[in-house]
């Protein structure tokens, strides 16, 4: 439950940056790559960044 609740904040986050579309264009277009899958989702996901908009939600 934890890597679902992980990646589902993860795409909210892409998703309120405007970023979603294009990274799913671009995972797709890797569809048989995982380490490039990797890689373009690492380029996508700031960590600082993304904590630091995770910590601040209201739950």
């Amino acid at each position: 439950m934890t890597w679902y609740a992980m990646a589902r904040y993860v795409l909210l986050y892409l998703d309120r940056a405007g970023k979603l579309g294009e990274l799913y264009a671009r995972l797709r277009g890797a569809a048989d790559d995982t380490d490039a899958q990797r890689t373009i989702l690492t380029a996508y996901v700031d960590d600082a960044a993304f904590r630091r908009w995770a910590a601040a939600l209201r739950l």
